[in-house]
């Protein structure tokens, strides 16, 4: 029985369903966008987004900076340099992302938007720690989460706490990890996000995996995998 259990840990383990990247948690802010009244601007920026969407990076970079260069209004400004630093990370290039996060932080601050504060910082911690500069991404996440628990923005909330999750498991402390885990779970279970619930499960089942309780782990890694098959 238990040479079972650990063959199924191990499918999962190397199927890497739950080995994820942190950046699989970027954020967009694109709020202003869906509303542009300007015909071309608004289709501009359609097409800027299916490029990326089609993996092609540097066709969608070229049509969000002609956007930029178009007097953007500050929320436009924020949701553009978001944009451009998320597309980035397709072309590998993690220092024009995280400068591209900081000026979407800078405008944000400038206006008080709070929500489009929250998903920046969120977003250049989670580019310091997938560049493998984790000692710099937990000053972000906190930051973060405390934004979105006073906006009542549930989803940054459990984004963040798995975030947070995250940077404990790699420092290879499995209980801080594993509070952060579970608060996480807690919270996407009360939104209904299917998908958040699915990594987190498999998150705790990883590090439970990683204790030696094979059951534990099976009982989370079979939840997150039913969620993630229906």
């Amino acid at each position: 029985m238990l040479a079972k259990q650990d063959e199924v840990i191990e499918n999962f383990k190397s199927a890497k369903i739950f080995d994820k990247s942190s950046v699989q948690d970027i954020v967009d802010y694109d709020a202003d966008y869906p509303i542009l009244k300007d015909e071309n601007k608004r289709n501009l920026f359609e097409a800027a987004i299916k490029l990326r969407n089609e993996n092609k990076p540097l066709e969608a970079l070229k049509r969000f900076n002609i956007l930029l260069d178009q007097k953007p209004t500050d929320d436009q400004k924020t949701a553009l340099f978001t944009l451009i630093g998320n597309t980035c990370l397709l072309i590998g290039d993690y220092d024009e992302a995280i400068s591209k996060h900081k000026k979407a932080l800078k405008v944000a601050e400038q206006t008080n938007n709070l929500l489009a504060k929250g998903v920046a910082l969120g977003n250049i911690g989670l580019i310091y720690h997938d560049k493998g500069e984790q000692e710099k991404a937990p000053q972000y996440y906190h930051e973060d989460l405390e934004i979105f628990r006073d906006i009542g923005y549930k989803l940054g909330e459990a984004t963040a706490l798995g975030s947070i999750g995250l940077v404990y498991h790699d420092k290879g402390e499995p209980e801080k990890a594993l509070q952060y885990y579970q608060e996480s779970l807690a919270i996407n279970r009360e939104i209904e996000y299917k998908l958040g619930e699915a990594s987190q499960l498999g998150n705790i089942g990883v590090i439970y995996a990683d204790k030696g309780e094979s059951e534990k782990a099976i009982q989370y890694l079979e939840q997150a995998q039913t969620i993630l098959n229906n």
